[in-house]
């Protein structure tokens, strides 16, 4: 099914066809499907991870799923997104300037523990957002 699928797509789409891109959104959307914490990794990621090289010593206190945007499950007591007033439910639609509509959690988490999660600013709203809320 997946090789007729991918013929179909690469043979009639109105405009050629990146395929690496395509493969790379298709392995997202078999990882994605499985559950909120599965998530399809680059082989940079992978080696990342495996190396267990500390993220940084930035935490901004958030646990996260994932739907469709990263969300918020907790915001730890006297965190810095708590602090922010950030509840569970809300979503972190970006962290500093990248979107996290295609970001994994461990992404997510990664970039929000980071040293870099002191000098930038996260984007989040509720589920029925008026405006976005900023923390740095």
């Amino acid at each position: 099914m997946f090789d007729d699928v991918f013929s179909l797509t690469t043979g009639n789409y109105v405009e050629e066809v990146d395929v690496d891109r395509l493969m790379h959104g298709a392995m997202h959307g078999l990882a994605d499907a499985l559950d909120a914490d599965s998530a399809y990794l680059t082989a940079e990621q992978v080696k990342l991870m495996q190396s267990g090289a500390p993220a940084g010593p930035a935490d901004v206190g958030l646990d996260l799923t994932r739907q469709y945007y990263l969300r918020v499950v907790a915001a730890r007591d006297g965190s810095p997104a708590a602090r922010a007033g950030l509840q569970p439910g809300d979503f972190v639609r970006a962290i500093g300037t990248t979107p996290t509509r295609e970001m994994s959690v461990w992404e997510g988490m990664r970039l929000l523990r980071g040293a870099a999660a002191r000098r930038s600013s996260s984007s989040c709203s509720a589920a029925m957002p008026s405006s976005p809320t900023r923390w740095s």
